[in-house]
């Protein structure tokens, strides 16, 4: 049986007594959820260094790391330095969530779940005030084509939607037949008031 000390008792005669030394090795314990892995030495010499490896799934990253109890910094790697006793490490993951930054102009609104989980769909909506309608729209710094809906489709990192919104105009279309003229205003702004000036020719009169 190994033991620090050993006793002769009695002693009547010469005996040898012979010990061998190995060096001290210490249990790393780890553990982690199904949405990572983790990895390490299951042993490690005494005073000696090991370095432990974090490594999320597709779409995820770590949520709690813990050292011997003890919640630490998140990061994708760990070292036990210079050794000398047994250590637990424990990590849980989760899915990533982007940021969807959005800015309005007056006269309108733009509606978006601010977070967005990894690898979903977000639509956003964009709803001018009554008489108004897209001016411009901007989707990640580039303008694409004025729309009331955008959808950023398997989302994996974050992005920026922009809108402005201008006026209504509508086209006041005019006709007039033969000796006399009409007048108008060729666009008039939502709500507003215009005036059509009709003109005969010297000797005419409406019909």
């Amino acid at each position: 049986t190994k033991a620090l000390t050993y006793d002769f008792l009695s002693v009547t005669a010469p005996h040898t007594i012979a010990v061998t030394y190995k060096i001290k090795t210490y249990l790393i314990t780890t553990s982690t959820d199904a949405n990572g892995s983790i990895t390490a030495s299951p042993t490690i010499n005494h005073g000696s260094n090991t370095t432990i490896t974090m490594t999320p799934n597709i779409g995820y990253e770590i949520k709690t790391l813990t050292v011997d109890g003890s919640v630490v910094t998140n990061a994708l790697t760990y070292d036990f330095t210079n050794v000398t006793d047994t250590h637990t490490i424990a990590v849980t993951y989760q899915l990533k969530t982007y940021l969807i930054t959005t800015t309005a102009g007056t006269n309108g609104a733009i509606t978006a779940s601010p977070t967005i989980n990894y690898g979903t769909d977000a639509t956003i909506t964009i709803t001018p005030e009554t008489g108004y309608e897209v001016d411009v729209l901007t989707v990640d710094t580039v303008i694409v084509t004025s729309a009331l809906s955008h959808t950023f489709t398997t989302v994996t990192g974050p992005h920026s939607i922009g809108v402005t919104f201008k006026i209504k105009t509508y086209v006041i279309t005019t006709t007039a037949g033969i000796n006399g003229g009409i007048t108008a205003s060729p666009t008039i702004n939502h709500g507003a008031n215009t005036t059509i000036t009709m003109t005969p020719n010297a000797g005419y009169e409406i019909d």
